[in-house]
């Protein structure tokens, strides 16, 4: 039985970043990837000035930013294309020292992964289980190898192993929705190359986000009667109903995309305690939320920022705790926050949506920035 001080669940995104952030402090870390591969499921992401503030922390602001593209404008279309909503975000942007971005998800896992040292990185390794006692942790993996530490983090998402030995009655949440998302090339005259539009109609939302200089990354999101399971063929002839819907623009980038990626989405309730003794949660397994603000990977970027921060060998389970204490209030008011939003972006009444849509067309536009600028804000 091999020993090594921290053991990582998981080299997503939360996962690569967790043992950047912490081998850069000194720690021996080892991170462990059920898949051959580390990979990401999906297309773009966001990457909002706490993310890249995160990023700062562990020396890869840079080449992220370089391999994505600077959101300077948004807007907001309802589903017939029509603006009510307009912003300049390079004031905001000012204020924070740093832009938010749109990246494929692919490219930023593929640079997090990069600068993992191949010794601190098992891939082809599902871990199973672990035991914890007040000297230490041993995790199982699926071929039967034991491996020993002083710390276990589960960074493995949604479905976490290590989340479900801890509380093994924690449930998720359905949000009754259900997201399409894509990528394209091609669109830069209708769309812009530094500028998101969100779009909305009846009970769904839709967005588009530049991730490079001629390439964006779309996505539908709308509210469902089933879950995607039962659904089953269904979903799709629902997602080409919606479609045709669509603002025009918006309806023709869909039509001429690889093909998207559909999803179920899912939050659960916050709990304060992540972990126990030597083992503590971070990023999907702590705190998974739903995507409506643009939150779930940056505040997995936060929280290796702050674990590494946090982290002290000589008193390890005191240490996790003092961790976890820091993200639960800012990681709570998200996960609460983003399903508010989803609520009022996916409206299906007709006189609510057009109140909605008139306090977005009306209420000032420094306002409606600047009520959202709490995410951007880190204690580190």
């Amino acid at each position: 039985m091999s020993k090594r001080d921290i053991l990582i669940s998981g080299a997503g995104i939360g996962g690569a970043s967790a043992a950047i952030a912490l081998r850069r402090r000194g720690h021996d870390v080892i991170v462990f990837e059920r898949s051959p591969q580390p990979r990401e499921v999906g297309a773009g992401i966001t990457l909002w000035p706490n993310a890249l503030a995160a990023l700062d922390r562990v020396g890869l602001a840079e080449p992220i930013r370089a391999a994505g593209r600077s959101i300077d404008f948004a807007e907001v279309r309802t589903e017939d294309g029509r603006r009510l909503f307009e912003a300049d975000l390079r004031p905001l942007w000012r204020r924070f020292l740093r832009p938010g971005i749109g990246i494929h998800r692919g490219e930023l896992l593929r640079i997090l992964v990069e600068a993992v040292p191949e010794e601190s990185l098992r891939t082809d390794s599902e871990v199973t289980g672990f035991d914890a006692t007040a000297e230490g942790v041993i995790i199982f993996l699926a071929s039967g190898e034991e491996i020993e530490g002083t710390a276990l983090v589960g960074a493995d998402g949604l479905h976490s192993t290590v989340r479900k030995q801890l509380h093994p009655d924690g449930l998720l949440r359905a949000s009754r929705s259900v997201a399409w998302r894509g990528v394209v090339s091609g669109f830069k005259d209708a769309f812009g190359s530094d500028r998101t539009c969100a779009v909305l109609g009846r009970g769904l939302q839709a967005g588009v986000v530049p991730i490079g200089s001629d390439r964006h990354y779309w996505f539908i999101c709308f509210t469902v009667s089933r879950s995607l399971e039962v659904l089953g063929d269904e979903a799709s002839a629902l997602f080409e109903e919606r479609v045709k819907a669509l603002w025009s623009p918006l309806r023709e980038m869909i039509a001429a995309s690889e093909p998207p990626h559909v999803a179920e989405l899912f939050d659960r309730e916050p709990i304060r305690s992540w972990g126990s003794g030597r083992v503590t949660l971070l990023g999907d397994a702590a705190h998974p939320t739903t995507p409506n603000l643009g939150q779930g990977a940056c505040q997995a970027l936060e929280d290796a920022v702050v674990l590494a921060e946090t982290y002290r060998p000589e008193d390890v389970a005191a240490s996790l705790r003092a961790y976890e204490s820091r993200r639960f209030a800012k990681t709570t008011r998200i996960v609460r926050e983003s399903r508010r939003m989803g609520r009022i972006l996916q409206l299906e009444n007709t006189l609510t949506r057009r109140l909605r849509d008139l306090a977005i067309r009306f209420l000032p536009t420094r306002w409606q920035t600047d009520r959202q600028s709490w995410m951007f804000e880190t204690d580190f």
